[in-house]
C-alpha cells in the first residue's frame, strides 16, 4: 500500500495568493513570493516550510509534486514538473527559521 501525501491547508492558502500578475507587479520573484507569504501567519509559514521541506526530500516524483501545484488555485504556471522542487525550495528559503 502506497501512502499518499496531500497538500496542507497552508500550502493551498499560499498557492491561492499567487495570482496571475503577482510577478509583474513586484520588482523580483522573491518580493512576489514574500508578499504572498506575508498573507500567512508565522505559524502557517512554519507549517508550510516544514511541509515543503518534507516534500522536497521525499521520494515523491516531480510529477506528483507538480500535481499539487496544478490542482491548487494558484494562477502562476510552472511549465515543467522538473521546476517544482527548485520552486518549492525558493519558497522554503524565504521563510525564516523558527
Amino acid at each position: 500500500m502506497t501512502k499518499t501525501i496531500q497538500p496542507t491547508p497552508e500550502f493551498l492558502k499560499f498557492a491561492a495568493k499567487l495570482h496571475q500578475d503577482i510577478f509583474e507587479i513586484h520588482n523580483s520573484p522573491e518580493e512576489a513570493l514574500e508578499t504572498a507569504l506575508n498573507e500567512l501567519s508565522k505559524a502557517e509559514q512554519l507549517s508550510l516550510r516544514d511541509f515543503l521541506e518534507s516534500a522536497i526530500r521525499s521520494q515523491l516524483s516531480d510529477e506528483s509534486l507538480y500535481a499539487w501545484w496544478i490542482d491548487s488555485s494558484a494562477d502562476v504556471f510552472l511549465e515543467d514538473p522538473r521546476q517544482v522542487r527548485p520552486f518549492y525550495q525558493q519558497i522554503v528559503d524565504l521563510i525564516p527559521q523558527r
